[in-house]
């Protein structure tokens, strides 16, 4: 019987199961929620959020790249100081959601390699790991 009870102890922490992505980390946009609460999926340019570990956040839009800071608390965010370049005009997706990721978002989801942001509208923004 001892033996059972330690091999199902082996057993068990021989397993390894996958683990939620890390948030500091490149995340693609998927999808976003509009201020009406319709989905936006058919994103035409990629849009990118990277969070590092130094606390700076940096979103690729189609053409302007914009940085800012951010801390966390448990799954909540926080951003300040967002600046942005001004080399020509974004489309107006990726604007939105820019706009609500910085006016809305309160609290972030991690699951596997999918990460969820969420604001006033449920989850206002949906992003997927770059690998």
């Amino acid at each position: 019987m001892k033996y059972i009870v330690w091999l199902s102890c082996l057993f068990l922490l021989s397993c390894k199961s996958d683990d939620d992505a890390k948030l500091n980390n490149k995340w693609l946009l998927d999808s976003f929620i509009r201020d009406s609460g319709s989905i936006v999926t058919n994103i035409s340019s990629p849009l990118y959020f990277t969070f590092s570990k130094d606390s700076l956040v940096t979103v690729e839009l189609n053409v302007n790249t914009c940085t800012g800071e951010y801390t966390k608390a448990s799954e909540e965010l926080f951003f300040s100081n967002f600046d942005c370049t001004k080399s020509c005009c974004d489309s107006l997706i990726s604007t939105e959601a820019y706009q609500l990721f910085t006016d809305s978002i309160k609290i972030y989801r991690i699951n596997g390699k999918t990460l969820k942001l969420l604001g006033d509208y449920g989850t206002a923004l949906q992003l997927s790991l770059v690998e």
